[in-house]
């Protein structure tokens, strides 16, 4: 049999209050390791305001178990307490350890900058992400503590090369802690191969603001790194709302730059106010980088491998690097396209991210 303390609060605290509190003993069958949610307990006590609490449970031979001192509301952020043990036969007591070798901690915040809500919000890709490399198969534990109890939230694992997720496809997602869950989540993942994945941690409203622990854990050491802001160290260049008059579907604007540009384009459906709209309104879309126009255009790069989507989060391409030269010979288009929209009724909002000054003409229309 094993035993994990009483947990102390993660975050400083403010004024202690008149409560008592309350407190109770969990037995779980974990083989004696750590465990970090209620659920699945074989025993579950009663919460009481007394100081002590009784569990009674008979136990087979030779199989361990993790005893919990549990809390609720009690008032300071930390108390002493002791374990008295009574049986039939002599046990074997001792602290409980992690499963998992290897554990790092990262402190996070969500602000209103980076509280981006759930994925089918437009602003998830703006929750806090980190980057995770494994060097081979290895099983992984995500715990996501918020230092709000009353707000849900969520970890995810996704296959993103470590990069910034924008749009999730179930395809990529290596796992995750399941439903949202105030306070708390936790995501368990075995055999993990060996490569570079991004996690994100996300609350179920957008704007929730609060701070956060994201405790990673593993059977093999494994690097974690915050990800960048998809903003960061770019120049943002708001171009005026498109919207596609009646029996349109492709607009296209010319663009400009002095010196070698790094450019990407990011594309969100909207209304004529510059808002997101609700997902039965949203037309897929489709943005590109062309080079020239007519039957000698070539296509530089396109969002979603090509693909219309409606993806609440809005699409985008890749980087590319633009030089002078080639905004001269032929010119250099950035080109939206839509899929099932209302007539007159479409308006999308377009941004160019960049290193370095770009200049976008007015938008019109043309085949390509």
């Amino acid at each position: 049999m094993s035993l994990i303390p009483l947990e102390e609060k993660p975050f400083g605290q403010s004024a202690v209050s008149n409560s008592l509190g309350f407190i109770s003993l969990y037995v779980f069958d974990a083989s004696g390791h750590r465990v970090y949610l209620s659920d699945g307990a074989l025993h579950r006590g009663a919460y009481v305001d007394s100081p002590q609490t009784l569990a009674r449970f008979d136990l087979p031979a030779n199989t361990p178990y993790t005893v919990v001192a549990a809390q609720q509301n009690l008032p300071l952020p930390k108390y002493s307490f002791s374990f008295s043990f009574f049986s039939r036969s002599p046990l074997t007591i001792h602290s409980a350890s992690d499963s998992l070798t290897f554990s790092t901690v990262h402190n996070g915040s969500w602000t209103t900058r980076t509280a981006g809500g759930n994925a089918s919000a437009p602003s998830y890709p703006s929750n806090p992400q980190f980057s995770i490399s494994v060097q081979e198969p290895t099983d992984i534990m995500l715990v996501l503590e918020a230092d709000r109890q009353d707000i849900a939230v969520h970890v995810t694992m996704i296959w993103a090369n470590g990069e910034r997720v924008t749009v999730i496809n179930s395809r990529d997602i290596v796992g995750g802690s399941g439903d949202y869950r105030r306070g708390c989540a936790l995501a368990e993942l075995r055999n993990v191969a060996a490569g570079k994945y991004t996690i994100v941690c996300s609350t179920f409203q957008a704007g929730e603001t609060g701070n956060f622990i994201l405790r990673v854990k593993s059977s093999s050491r494994c690097e974690i790194r915050p990800v960048l802001a998809e903003t960061a160290g770019r120049l943002e260049t708001r171009l005026p709302t498109l919207v596609f008059p009646d029996g349109v579907d492709r607009m296209l604007a010319p663009v400009t730059v002095s010196r070698l540009t790094r450019l990407k384009f990011v594309a969100k459906a909207g209304n004529a106010a510059g808002r997101p709209i609700p997902p039965k309104s949203r037309p897929s879309l489709r943005v590109s980088i062309e080079r020239g126009q007519g039957p000698n255009k070539t296509l530089l790069v396109s969002s979603s491998e090509g693909e219309f989507s409606d993806a609440p989060a809005g699409i985008r391409t890749a980087d590319i690097d633009i030089t002078p030269d080639m905004t001269r010979m032929g010119g250099i288009w950035v080109v939206v396209e839509r899929l099932g929209g209302r007539l007159g009724y479409d308006a999308v909002i377009v941004e160019a991210l960049s290193d370095s000054q770009v200049t976008i003409g007015a938008w019109g229309t043309g085949d390509g």
